[in-house]
């Protein structure tokens, strides 16, 4: 038998390449097809077309009492575009949009929870 397998961290890195502090990472990608319906199909779907492509991705970090690690809120606000690069074994996804949908809450373990999203264009290298 061989080695037994091992099942690495994912790891994101926003703008500059610096490693977040952050933990429940997601992504998902859409890649905008959709079925399409004929008269001559009897209304039944005959076929998909290709729609526009994006990705997402979601972390979650928690809040030292010295603050957020990022002005994450501020570009927020300001609608400033950003890099997020997620990482895992063979492949890395790049993201390049937008903050969305900021969240947070107290936990029951004592520390404030903060979620935010990336939502915008992507590569895979």
């Amino acid at each position: 038998m061989g080695e037994p397998l091992t099942y690495p961290k994912g790891r994101i890195a926003v703008e500059g390449g610096e490693l977040q502090d952050c933990y429940d990472i997601s992504g998902s990608i859409t890649d905008g097809k959709k079925t399409v319906s004929t008269m001559r199909g009897g209304g039944m779907a005959s076929g998909v077309v290709s729609g526009s492509k994006s990705a997402s991705i979601t972390f979650k970090s928690a809040i030292s009492k010295e603050g957020f690690e990022r002005d994450y809120l501020g570009k927020h606000q300001r609608d400033e575009t950003v890099q997020a690069r997620f990482k895992f074994p063979g492949k890395t996804i790049t993201v390049n949009g937008q903050w969305t949908n900021p969240t947070w809450a107290s936990n029951i373990d004592g520390f404030i929870d903060f979620t935010i999203t990336i939502i915008g264009s992507y590569t895979l290298s």
